[in-house]
């Protein structure tokens, strides 16, 4: 997933109220006890970001693609559409469990309908690459133009390659 700064001194104090998932700093992770704790409260954006810190090594803790997995299918379940399209990104290939690229396109359909960028790139290289799917560079065109017009600059950039290969 794409990370970037957050807000000096914001994340390790209250993982309750954690900015927007997009904006988890690698550096300055929350801490994993009380983010937790937030999770099992029912913080779905908790949930996400535990599913972060488990993807990345984000705050010390160690890269485990199962816990990363089970984390953002359970901030998917509560809600939380980028943990449904990180859990996507995980099910095409098989980390962290086995390859389940149909399941895939299902979440990434949902967080695309939903008006999530990143979904709808998601989904574009799902049809661009075969995966899950029948390949169809007309779709994938069209599911990168909706993404970068949802600002996700990878569509734009996937958009552009493609107008270049045509």
């Amino acid at each position: 997933p794409a990370v970037s700064a957050a807000p000096s001194g914001s994340l390790t104090q209250n993982p309750a109220a954690l900015i927007q998932p997009t904006d988890l700093n690698l550096e300055e992770a929350p801490d994993l006890d009380l983010t937790r704790q937030a999770c099992a409260g029912g913080d779905p954006v908790a949930c996400y970001n535990l599913g972060v810190m488990f993807d990345h090594g984000a705050g010390g803790v160690a890269i485990d693609d199962a816990q990363a997995r089970a984390w953002y299918e359970q901030a998917c379940t509560m809600g939380e559409l980028s943990g449904c399209s990180n859990l996507a990104a995980m099910l095409v290939d098989g980390e962290g469990g086995p390859a389940q690229p149909g399941k895939a396109r299902k979440l990434l359909e949902k967080a695309c309908d939903a008006k999530l960028g990143k979904g709808c790139f998601g989904l574009g290289m799902l049809y661009d690459d075969g995966k899950g799917v029948v390949l169809d560079d007309v779709k994938a065109r069209e599911l990168y133009s909706k993404a970068c017009g949802m600002g996700e600059l990878n569509g734009c950039t996937m958009l552009g390659i493609m107008y270049i290969l045509a």
